[in-house]
């Protein structure tokens, strides 16, 4: 019985670093939603950006990476 309070104590305690962890998570994508909506803003409608940026072959390929890594997770 005491053994079942340690585990479920850790285990409560790792649910809740994991639910921190996203909170964090989800509070810096609203922030990078809400500056690229201010900018889309300040841009105007139909217009876009003519300071377009080329990426090397390395960025894109460690772009590529972590995208498929994360479609990996979701499924």
């Amino acid at each position: 019985m005491a053994s079942q309070d340690i585990t479920f104590k850790k285990l409560d305690a790792k649910i809740d670093q994991i639910v921190q962890t996203n909170q964090a998570v989800i509070h810096n994508l609203e922030l990078q939603v809400e500056q690229l909506a201010k900018k889309i803003a300040e841009r105007g409608q139909g217009r876009l950006p003519n300071d377009t940026k080329v990426i090397t072959k390395e960025t894109f390929m460690a772009i590529t990476y972590h995208f498929n890594l994360w479609l990996r997770r979701r499924r």
